[in-house]
């Protein structure tokens, strides 16, 4: 006789979705701070109800629609990127992106990498695929009502230039309140220090240098000048007093032929607050600029070479430029050349570059030893990483709303760094495939993307492949170092040992 067996069903393990909100503020809000308080509030607590959900972090942004200036957006799609979101929940496409376009391809890209973001307002979510049409309609309404509102601010500012109204609210050397110039007495001294120097025959890098030795910071803050910096207030009429308007049109620079050709109205405020330097100074120094000026092809886009800002000499302190030298015009040699105080650091790029391809080659050949040393390497690392996540969540309690956002930028970069180390393997794969590409042939886009820092200290060449950290200007640690290799090259007719060290960090 038969007999019937009943087969218990297995419960699988259920997987928390981990979630992310992201909240947007106008920069044309008046009511920033409750419009986030409303905006996170509710989406917090909708999410913290649902035993499926786990709030990993909260993102906002009190910036421009625009979102390749959202930092916090930027932070959003590095970690979803890297797989540690499986949902962003914002409260409205508007909230998410008021840019059709950048919507649209941010929209994309997630769900190409099965990340869903829902729309509370809207109550949609990217995973149907019915909603593509709905979504551009929305997203298109979405950007032609902040287009609107852009509109009219502009037509407001532009209406209050027309008579002759301030529309400056930060300059360095003034305190601007409303329509009132007040001079700060420590910064007009910065600002007459700058003119004076630069009438007495001084440029831009002994000034610079002369403001860094004196400890005297930038406008914002830092140890050095920019010379942008010094250029722009060189070249800005508001030190005389006057103010001109419309300088700039929608936040890009007018040329002057759009002024002959009646295009764009400028308008000059004569006297509009008290002036730093005399008209006279302001004048001369313009005429000084013109006169120095070697570079006609003003407007032109200036391109960087890619050798720029990799080769760093520790001895020199400053990196080294990649120059073509002339030989009687008989043969041309590339190098890598750097000169500061009568101090010359100089190496032929070939033998350069033959090292950097020949370190590639051994990473290629060694994977499996090298991924295993990162992992043992990179464990203790991830112990600490998870320690300090912890304790950053248990910080939460009791904080001020901006607090709470400072503390889940933290933990967003804690937790883009777990997510990183814990793909080891796939990481290594990409840098070996660099690697493969780079022994074959030189590619200096490639040994930047395979070698995060190349610094030179005399005849020792460091070379670190990074997993995830900033540019290195200082030697790395020993305790780093995984190989060693010496090539023999001419410098100066002697026969001389470039040592290339590798680095795992």
């Amino acid at each position: 006789m038969s007999k019937v067996i009943m087969i218990p069903v297995v419960q699988g393990v259920k997987k928390t979705k981990r979630v992310a909100i992201y909240a947007r503020v106008s920069t044309l809000e008046g009511h920033q701070d409750s419009s986030y308080l409303l905006q996170v509030g509710e989406l917090s607590k909708s999410i913290l109800k649902n035993p499926d959900y786990e709030l990993i972090c909260i993102y906002a942004d009190k910036e421009s629609g625009k979102t390749n200036k959202r930092s916090s957006f930027q932070k959003m799609m590095d970690l979803a990127r890297a797989g540690g979101i499986d949902l962003i929940v914002t409260k409205s496409i508007s909230r998410f992106g008021r840019n059709t376009i950048n919507v649209i391809g941010a929209i994309q890209e997630l769900r190409k990498i099965g990340i869903e973001i829902y729309f509370e307002k809207e109550n949609m979510s990217t995973l149907d695929p019915t909603i593509d049409f709905m979504l551009t309609v929305l997203a298109a309404y979405a950007e032609e009502e902040s287009n609107q509102i852009s509109t009219n601010t502009k037509w407001s500012i532009m209406k209050k230039m027309k008579r002759g109204g301030n529309t400056t609210t930060r300059l360095y050397g003034y305190h601007i309140e409303k329509e009132t110039f007040t001079i700060k007495e420590d910064e007009a001294k910065v600002i007459i220090f700058i003119f004076d120097s630069y009438l007495q025959g001084l440029r831009y890098k002994p000034i610079i240098q002369m403001l860094k030795d004196n400890q005297i910071p930038s406008p914002k803050g830092n140890e050095v000048w920019c010379q942008s910096t010094i250029e722009t207030i060189l070249t800005n009429e508001k030190y005389t007093g006057d103010n001109l308007l419309q300088k700039t049109l929608y936040g890009k620079s007018i040329k002057n032929v759009d002024y002959a050709m009646g295009r764009v109205n400028q308008y000059l405020v004569r006297n509009n607050h008290p002036g730093i330097i005399s008209r006279e100074k302001y004048d001369l120094v313009q005429k000084i600029r013109d006169n120095n000026t070697k570079n006609k092809h003003k407007g032109e886009t200036h391109r960087i070479s890619p050798y720029a800002y990799y080769f760093y000499s520790v001895d020199l302190g400053k990196y080294l430029n990649k120059i073509t030298e002339k030989h009687q015009n008989k043969y041309k040699v590339e190098m890598l050349l750097g000169i500061k105080n009568g101090q010359r650091v100089s190496f032929r790029f070939e033998y350069i570059k033959e090292g950097m391809m020949q370190m590639a080659k051994y990473l290629v050949d060694n994977k499996v030893a090298i991924t295993t040393r990162l992992k043992e390497m990179k464990k203790p690392t991830l112990a600490k990483l998870e320690l300090e996540k912890e304790r950053l969540y248990k910080s939460l309690e009791g904080l001020n709303l901006s607090e709470r956002l400072e503390t889940y930028g933290l933990i967003s970069d804690v937790r883009l760094r777990i997510e990183k180390l814990a793909k080891l393997s796939e990481m290594i794969d990409g840098y070996i495939t660099i690697a493969r590409k780079l022994s074959k042939e030189f590619d200096i886009v490639l040994a930047k993307e395979l070698f995060s820092s190349f610094v030179v200290k005399g005849f020792d060449v460091h070379l670190t492949v990074s997993l995830g950290r900033d540019e290195i200007k200082n030697l790395p640690d020993y305790q780093d170092k995984y190989y060693t290799f010496k090539s023999e090259i001419i410098q100066i007719f002697r026969k001389r040992e470039v040592e290339f060290n590798v680095y795992l960090i």
